[in-house]
């Protein structure tokens, strides 16, 4: 009985945010979409965010982190089904944000 492969799924550009200001619980980035506002999370555990991402003052993820230390996972939850996002950190001051499909 031969095995599945999984499939990797590819990654789409969503947005490129560049950073416009640091306060002290939070950044703002700047992106196509809109205003991204990255917020601190105070309780750190296993499975909890590290960081809650609001867009155009919306919530929009909450970041995860994972094996790559470069990035992070969120996903947008939509009527029936969900759309999973990677956050590439290419530089401190450049976010890019891609879709996986």
């Amino acid at each position: 009985m031969e095995k599945k492969k999984k499939v990797k799924k590819r990654r789409v550009l969503y947005d490129r945010l560049s950073k416009v200001a640091e306060k002290e619980s939070s950044t703002v980035w700047s992106g196509e979409k809109g205003t991204y506002i990255f917020e601190a999370v105070k309780e750190y555990g296993s499975n909890k965010p590290v960081r809650r991402v609001y867009l155009n003052r919306k919530y929009m993820t909450g970041l995860f982190g994972t094996k790559d230390k470069t990035e992070y996972s969120g996903d947008l939850k939509q009527v029936d089904s969900r759309v999973y996002l990677v956050f590439k950190l290419c530089s401190p001051e450049i976010i890019e944000v891609f879709e996986k499909r």
